[in-house]
């Protein structure tokens, strides 16, 4: 990484996603997050076509999803 040019105070967090926690689906998962400093992952394994449902249950921001596959 290269930065140049005055960009101020800033901070950034690399994730080892080989530490996420393995998601059982169809399973509830109820969890209090500080939005400013904490991050949960999850992992699991899904196969093609296959179709998913994300019920996200009252919070006032959506979850940011992230594939290490390319979908196409």
């Amino acid at each position: 990484m290269r930065i140049t040019g005055n960009t101020g105070d800033y901070s950034f967090r690399l994730l080892n996603l080989a530490d996420a926690e393995v998601l059982t689906l169809d399973t509830t998962i109820t969890r209090t997050l500080d939005p400013k400093k904490q991050t949960d992952i999850f992992t699991f394994k899904g196969t093609a076509n296959q179709r998913l449902f994300l019920d996200v249950l009252g919070i006032l921001q959506l979850p940011t999803l992230y594939t290490s596959q390319i979908i196409n």
